[in-house]
């Protein structure tokens, strides 16, 4: 009879065991598949943050701060579209990198508007922007916006 109950309470324990592990499992699996989705959406965000990273999508329309900017419901929708899916999608860190190269890109539409404004010599606008500062933080602020999406989408380093 002890020999029946050991069986019993063994088969008993091996199956809990098999559950638990199947369980596990697919909890491991949902988690995976989870996480695959996720790199997915940030993949493609991330593509968008590069291929917009111009001042149009800036909320002043990428015109100095004391210029009305022209309506472009297009770039309007654009840009909520592309804030909302930071928000939803990007990491802290590409967050706050992005927002930090709009400031910078809308500091240098300033600038450049006030250093090239009416009765400057005639010179060529790119020569003016070379010459600004905010020009140098810009580039910083991208490059730096560009590593941590690149050191995101490639965590192993396998990257050359």
């Amino acid at each position: 009879m002890n020999e029946v109950w050991a069986a019993l309470i063994g088969g008993v324990i091996a199956a809990a065991a098999g559950l638990g592990g199947v369980a596990w499992q697919s909890r491991v699996q949902i988690r995976l598949a989870h996480a695959d989705r996720m790199w997915g959406r940030r993949a493609d965000l991330y593509v968008d943050i590069l291929r917009h990273d111009d001042a149009e999508l800036l909320p002043g329309g990428g015109v100095p701060a004391d210029v009305e900017p022209p309506h472009r419901p297009d770039l309007v929708e654009l840009r909520e579209a592309l804030a909302a899916r930071v928000d939803a999608f990007a990491s802290s860190k590409v967050r706050d990198l992005w927002m930090d190269a709009l400031r910078r890109d809308q500091d240098l539409i300033d600038a450049s508007a006030e250093a090239y404004g009416p009765g400057m010599p005639d010179r060529e606008f790119a020569e003016v922007l070379a010459e600004l500062p905010e020009t140098a933080a810009l580039e910083v602020a991208r490059l730096k916006l560009r590593a941590q999406i690149r050191a995101e989408l490639d965590p192993a380093g396998q990257r050359a």
